[in-house]
């Protein structure tokens, strides 16, 4: 079985949970604990810290098929989860977009261009999202929107850095 690291004394408890909730359970319709504990991983800024539990729930993200999954928290709150993570490596947010793709669920891929906006991404991100699956026009408009923001505040981050001491 794979184990997660651990990383703090109080968070901890809450990504084992959730990791053997998630592996264990199947579709439920009744609340969503083990989401609720990624979203207070995600919003403590450690959820990448714990990358057995970040794979599955990328892994977890299917296709939606039928009353019972379509009720399913899981396609919603996993990418949601990723995305409220403001520290998340770029590695990571390339993963979700590619297994977002490869599921062709129509509601999740409406969760691209908020990989496209997040504060960790860039030009590379970018290029591979476009580069995959048929890229919608919001999609587009954001990739243009954020690599324009970035050829602005590119000379003042190169200031910013020469001011820095050594």
């Amino acid at each position: 079985m794979t184990s997660l690291p651990i990383v703090d004394p109080e968070l901890d408890p809450l990504a084992f949970r959730a990791f053997y909730l998630l592996q264990t359970l199947s579709i439920s319709l009744t609340g969503s604990p083990p989401y609720d504990d990624v979203d207070v991983l995600a919003r403590a800024g450690v959820l990448p810290r714990y990358p057995p539990l970040l794979d599955l729930l990328i892994k977890k993200i299917h296709p939606v098929t039928g009353f019972a999954l379509s009720m399913s928290p899981h396609n919603r709150r996993a990418p949601r989860a990723v995305l409220i993570c403001g520290t998340m490596p770029i590695e990571w947010l390339d993963r979700l977009d590619r297994r977002i793709v490869e599921v062709q669920d129509p509601k999740v891929k409406r969760m691209r261009p908020q990989i496209a906006a997040h504060p960790n991404a860039s030009g590379s991100l970018w290029d591979a999202m476009l580069s995959r699956g048929e890229p919608t026009i919001e999609l587009i408009q954001t990739i243009q929107g954020a690599r324009a923001e970035e050829r602005d505040t590119a000379p003042q981050r190169a200031l910013a850095r020469a001011r820095q001491p050594i």
